[in-house]
Order: structure tokens, then C-alpha cells, then sequence
């Protein structure tokens, strides 16, 4: 398992980057929020919505 436990959140105007050492999970993390791949647990939020059911509303 590359990711487990992550939570971050990211302020209006603000910038974030993924970093880590090969395998940490990086494209893992972006895949789970687009929707490429899924997770066992919890959920991907953007301004309170899913990304993945909303689509580009």
C-alpha cells in the first residue's frame, strides 16, 4: 500500500506539490482523486463535492 492515512487541504490561491522518494505515492494520491483508482477507505473532496460523481459541473 503506497498511501494510507493521507489528509491535506488546500486554501483559496494557494499552490501544493507532491513530493516524496519513488513509491511514496504521489500518482497514486493524484489517481485516487481523479478517480483512476480507487480506495478502501474514505473519500476525495473538492469545495464539499466528489469529483468523481459530479464530473465537470
Amino acid at each position: 500500500m503506497a498511501v494510507d492515512n493521507l489528509s491535506f487541504s488546500v486554501k483559496e490561491e494557494e499552490f501544493f506539490g507532491l513530493l516524496g522518494h519513488n513509491g511514496a505515492g504521489q500518482s497514486t494520491t493524484i489517481d485516487c482523486i481523479l478517480g483512476l483508482k480507487s480506495f478502501e477507505h474514505g473519500k476525495t473532496t473538492i469545495l464539499d463535492m466528489d469529483p468523481v460523481k459530479n464530473g465537470k459541473n
